[in-house]
Order: structure tokens, then C-alpha cells, then sequence
């Protein structure tokens, strides 16, 4: 595989610290002790249209990962940060209270940060860095990654959440792309463009290790351990811009098709569809070939789904074929439904086809 300049660091995890890019700059553990433990599990690949085995460096309390390899994400003025990961996600985080006023308070759980801390008393303080990814709570039943800014290299002043989602299998993308002072922050999760988040500031590179596991801020009450999490396909780079699909290409596709400089130029067309599932399932992948839709799911059935209403033909020529169909509520100005030469003309309401 010929990979693109812009790649950082590529850990697969199977079964192994090793970086596809740079063998020098290989992950260490922090406990000899603890020795790493790798998972299986399966995600469908569209490519070859069967599921695909892949394996992921499991969380441990205790155990951190780092490598101190000197990671530059900026150029001149521009930073360019751009990372990507299998997450899974074992729990929903929660919450705790606060010891004086006895409000909720999140948990975070760290993931990656380029950034050193120190533990003094029940106080965590960064003493150099430029982000922390960390989990955290949005509800007493779901979780958001949440990507922490620190522009002058010390003190977190940016904070960006993505949109919630339950435990288990996610892909995670987040992305912050600046030109000066001015750049734009996001977080995609499983393909899906998350919001981006307008952001004012110079970034202080820093010489700070990149660490796994390992580093949050503010008082370590709040702080726990997402300890059967795994990660995987743990990919860096220096992004091109905000502006692409990766996140949808990720996703179906696969890393290859973001990071090698052939396979990127291969074009896909995305498409999506819902339906209904008992929440003890998940759905790991979709794709679609011909004229249906498959859904992998974590239970290892393929479910095949019919081709989509947009897909399909309806012409209207008559006004007599309007008025067959069931129109929600109209009161002939704000909320018409109607029929003219160009065919069916819909304003402020429905029909069921």
C-alpha cells in the first residue's frame, strides 16, 4: 500500500503496538505487568460483501499506552488534525454527584490525547498538549465522544461534542482544520457528518507524548476507566480540509480507501434507509448492490431490505390520480396539495403514497 504524506500514524491492533507507517514509532504500555489483550469482532466489508475479522487493544484500568514520537499536526499557522477509530464502547458512562452542591456531574473516560498531565491530590492538570478525546455522558443511557481543545498548549478552552449514541460499536472521526486563527471543529460518528463547531484561536505546538487510556483534566472524582472498551484502526494524519466524506468512506469502506493514494480516487455513491431493531442489536454495517439494501447486524444475521420509495417511480398526469391519494391536513393557502401540468405539488403538508 502506498500511503499518502499526510498519514501520521497507522495502528491497526492486530495483535500488536506496531505503526503501519513508521515501525520507530511503535506504541509502548506503561505496565509491564499488564500485558495488552486483543478482542475479535466483525464488521461487513461492502468490498468483498462478507464480514471481515478485525481485532482491537482492549481498556484496561491502569493500563496506558504512548509513544513519545514528536506527532506535527501544524504547518506555519494551519493545524490539521484528523483522527479516526474503531470504538467500542462497553457501558453508558454516567454520572455522579457533585460533593458540594449534589448536581449530576459526567464522567469522562480518556481515549487519546497529545498531551502530558500531573495527579496532584484529586486534581488532574495538563502541563503540555493539544487535545484530549475523551468519552463522556450524554444521557444516563447514552454517550458522545468529546474533543478538548488547548490552544495556548496548557489550559482547555475548546470543547466539541459529538451527537449521542448508545454503547457498543462506533466509528469515531474527529476532525479540526484552521488557517490562522480561524478553523472548524467536528466529530463524525459511524459515516455521519456530525455539527462543526466554528473556532478562534492560535494553536502552540508542543513536544507532549501521544497517550491512550491515560489523560483527562479537572478533578479525578470524575474520572473512571471504560474498562472492556477496545480500540482499533487507529489512524492520525494532518486533514486536508473539513470539506470530504472520509467519515462515509471510513465507515463502508474502510481506511484504505482514505489513506492510499489509489484507492482514494475510487468514487462511491452512499445511500441509507431505517427501520426498526430490538436495542439489544446493533447494526455493524450497510451496503447496497443492485436494486436492494443489506444491514449486518451484531448478531451475525444480513438482513436484505427492499429497494426505497425514492427509488421508485410516481407520476401524477391526471388530477384525478391526486385525488386518490390520503393528503394530511390542508386549508388552501398554507397547506396545499394539488395537481398541475409539472405533476404533484406539495406546500406545508403530506400525502401517503
Amino acid at each position: 500500500m502506498a500511503y499518502l504524506t499526510s498519514i501520521l500514524g497507522l495502528w491497526p491492533f492486530s495483535g500488536s503496538l506496531e505503526d503501519e507507517i513508521d515501525p520507530t514509532r511503535n506504541l509502548s504500555r506503561s505496565s509491564l505487568a499488564i500485558s495488552n489483550s486483543y478482542i475479535n469482532f466483525q464488521v461487513f466489508d461492502i468490498i468483498i460483501g462478507s464480514l471481515q475479522t478485525k481485532q482491537g487493544l482492549v481498556f484496561v484500568d491502569g493500563q496506558w499506552w504512548y509513544s513519545e514520537s514528536n506527532y506535527l499536526f501544524n504547518s506555519g499557522s494551519s493545524y490539521r488534525l484528523d483522527i479516526s477509530f474503531w470504538w467500542y464502547s462497553p457501558a453508558a458512562v454516567g454520572y455522579t454527584r457533585h460533593a458540594v452542591n449534589k448536581k449530576n456531574i459526567p464522567y469522562i473516560c480518556p481515549i487519546i490525547a497529545k498531551a502530558d498531565s500531573v495527579t496532584s491530590g484529586a486534581e488532574e492538570t495538563i502541563t503540555s498538549g493539544e487535545f484530549v478525546i475523551l468519552e463522556t455522558a450524554a444521557s444516563s443511557s447514552q454517550n458522545v465522544i468529546q474533543l478538548t481543545l488547548l490552544p495556548d498548549g496548557i489550559n482547555p478552552s475548546v470543547i466539541v461534542q459529538s451527537e449521542p449514541y448508545s454503547p457498543g460499536l462506533h466509528h469515531v472521526l474527529v476532525s479540526y482544520v484552521s488557517d490562522g486563527e480561524i478553523g472548524v471543529a467536528r466529530i463524525d460518528i459511524d459515516g455521519g457528518r456530525g455539527y462543526e463547531q466554528p473556532v478562534t484561536a492560535t494553536f502552540t505546538p508542543t513536544l507532549s507524548a501521544l497517550r491512550i487510556n491515560k489523560v483527562g483534566y479537572g478533578s479525578t472524582l470524575y474520572k473512571k476507566y471504560q474498562t472492556g472498551g477496545f480500540i482499533s484502526e487507529l489512524l492520525m494524519r494532518r486533514a486536508d480540509s473539513s470539506e470530504t466524506d472520509d467519515a462515509a468512506r471510513f465507515y463502508y469502506l474502510g481506511y484504505d480507501y482514505v489513506v492510499d493514494d489509489v484507492k482514494m480516487l475510487q468514487n462511491f455513491d452512499f445511500m441509507g434507509f431505517a427501520f426498526h431493531q430490538p436495542t439489544t442489536i446493533s447494526t455493524t454495517q450497510l451496503y447496497v448492490e443492485g436494486g436492494s439494501i443489506y444491514a449486518a447486524r451484531s448478531d451475525g444475521t444480513l438482513w436484505k431490505g427492499h429497494k426505497p420509495i425514492w427509488d421508485r417511480e410516481f407520476t401524477y398526469e391526471t388530477e384525478e390520480a391526486v385525488d386518490n391519494l390520503t393528503v394530511g391536513e390542508t386549508d388552501g393557502t398554507n397547506r396545499v396539495a394539488e395537481w398541475t401540468e409539472a405533476g404533484l405539488q406539495l406546500k406545508g403538508t403530506t400525502v401517503k403514497v
